[in-house]
């Protein structure tokens, strides 16, 4: 991705995709398949890509000599450790919802939840594909010059009218796909799966935005976003939790609108911070 190999990297990614699904089908068609089965499955094929791509593709020495370098370790260190703080949050936010529904109402009302949200990741999941190529162009793009120029705009602009013709698309699809995949038992899903749809479109709005605040490296305000997102939420759920599992996706909505909110006020706060300090050093 770095090195905008887009070919290699589709390929490579549709290897791993076919590599799996024909994995999952051995299993299944010797009637073997069981989860234990599948995880190893999974931990090989990604093990045996990855050495793969870096020894014949990045052309990788598998066994490097190292140097040491105290300055650039304590750079990567700063710039990697808020993001670590912040996958660990937003672990938290993504999976406290089930924890409450497990916990104060029923194993049956997760199952229908849980399931719903599945199929309604595909708005989410359209977002993360977007996203593999959209990082590493803003981050090109934002290298030399630390400005939102015309192209990062305008590709922009484009990346989020497809987001959302995609997510009315799939709005108005989920119901008639819900009801031939889900069992009868699973029709409640169909009064709030709406609200993941457009949670997951925000979300993805929310990725687009996400590159440009690391080229800044503010970091750690993805770590605060997603913190008080999170206790909000819990909060919220907790409160909730005696009307129904459809409040749950509501704040699940409103929890990605106010994440994507303040990221895009803390970024545009340090982005115009740093384009004034630009101009005073240039005059």
């Amino acid at each position: 991705r770095s090195q905008n190999q887009t070919k290699m990297f589709v390929l490579v990614n549709l290897f791993l995709v076919i590599s799996i699904t024909l994995m999952v089908s051995v299993l299944y068609y010797f009637d073997i398949l069981s989860l234990n089965r599948v995880l190893a499955g999974f931990a090989i094929t990604y093990g045996f890509g990855s050495l793969i791509i870096m020894r014949y593709v990045l052309k990788i020495n598998l066994l490097p000599s190292f140097i040491l370098n105290t300055k650039i370790i304590k750079r990567v260190l700063k710039f990697s450790l808020p993001l670590v703080l912040y996958s660990l949050t937003a672990m938290i936010f993504l999976m406290s919802d089930r924890l409450i529904i497990n916990h104060f109402i029923s194993k049956n009302n997760l199952a229908v939840y849980s399931a719903t949200f599945q199929l309604a990741f595909g708005v989410a999941a359209f977002g993360t594909v977007l996203q593999l190529a959209w990082n590493p162009f803003v981050f090109k793009q934002m290298t030399s010059n630390i400005v939102i120029n015309r192209k990062i705009k305008v590709y922009g602009i484009i990346a989020i009218v497809c987001l959302v013709i995609y997510s009315i698309i799939y709005l108005v699809l989920f119901p008639i796909v819900f009801q031939w995949y889900y069992p009868i038992e699973y029709l409640g899903g169909l009064e709030f799966f709406h609200w993941f749809i457009f949670g997951g479109m925000i979300q993805s709005i929310y990725w687009l935005v996400n590159p440009i605040l690391m080229v800044l490296e503010k970091n750690m305000y993805f770590f605060y976003i997603t913190l008080f997102s999170s206790v909000i939420s819990i909060c919220c759920n907790i409160y909730f939790v005696d009307f129904g599992i459809k409040y749950f996706a509501l704040v699940y909505f409103i929890s990605w609108l106010f994440q994507l909110i303040a990221l895009i006020s803390v970024t545009a706060y340090w982005y115009r911070k740093k384009i004034k300090l630009n101009l005073i050093n240039v005059s």
